[in-house]
């Protein structure tokens, strides 16, 4: 079964993509997965694709860090709606605190144990992808008179 939507993932590090993927298989995720390895690949992806349901950010990347990928999503009217969430080894108050400062919608820090990572990664696909509601496009107040 296909979920609602891609989810793309940014990430530089082979091994952290495949076991994401590995998960993702296990726990029967059907979205289609989309994998960017730098900040561009995803700049690029987002210009050029229709926008996922979720993007997982991984903060630490050559060149470009992720805070650079969430700052430019966060800022573009285009793609401010992207539900980003940071998933990342680090657990460093300060990028925590700058990550929610820029936007993202969650931080998620990698857990050491495998059996931990895949209840994390099951609870943010029942979280993000099967329950949460996509925002809805921008457009003109209306009153909840005229919603009604």
């Amino acid at each position: 079964m296909i979920e609602r939507g891609t989810i793309l993932v940014v990430d530089d590090s082979q091994n952290d993509i495949d076991l994401l993927l590995r998960t993702f298989k296990q726990l029967g995720v059907g979205n289609r997965i989309e994998v960017c390895r730098t900040a561009d690949e995803a700049e690029h992806y987002l210009q050029t694709n229709e926008l996922p349901a979720v993007m997982l950010l991984d903060l630490k990347m050559p060149e470009k860090v992720g805070f650079f990928v969430l700052r430019r999503v966060k800022t573009d009217p285009q793609l401010t709606d992207l539900v980003v969430i940071v998933l990342t080894t680090s657990d460093n108050v300060g990028e925590i605190r700058l990550a929610y400062e820029l936007g993202a919608n969650s931080f998620l820090t990698k857990p050491l144990h495998l059996d931990e990572f895949k209840m994390m990664i099951d609870a943010f696909h029942k979280y993000w992808i099967t329950h949460a509601q996509p925002a809805p496009k921008r457009g003109k107040l209306i009153t909840p008179e005229q919603a009604a």
